[in-house]
């Protein structure tokens, strides 16, 4: 019964390894392929502008996290009993949604 467990647990991590060697070979490829295939930005001459440029597309990947995490805690609380003040409603869902949150912030 052991062995067949280390088997399974085994076999979940190389799964998982494999997964992860292909992901990260996709990604470096898309990465290749959007340096080679796009132009580039225009007024983008001086390191600054460019600094200013990634600084702001850092905000908006952060805010549009953030927002993310905000959408799926009201989702979860508009289909549940947590939106009921008396009501402890809160599902294991919501408690990780919130927590995510609250670590986004």
């Amino acid at each position: 019964m052991r062995d067949q467990k280390l088997q399974i647990l085994d076999n979940t991590k190389t799964t998982f390894i494999r997964s992860l060697i292909v992901a990260s070979l996709i990604t470096i490829l898309c990465w290749l392929f959007l340096y080679l295939v796009l132009s580039p930005i225009a007024h983008m001459e001086l390191a600054i502008d460019r600094l200013i440029f990634a600084l702001k597309c850092w905000g908006i990947a952060t805010l549009f996290c953030l927002v993310l995490g905000i959408e799926a805690v009201a989702h979860e609380r508009l289909g549940t009993f947590g939106i009921s003040i008396l009501g402890d409603g809160e599902s294991l869902r919501l408690r990780i949604n919130q927590r995510y949150l609250q670590q986004t912030i």
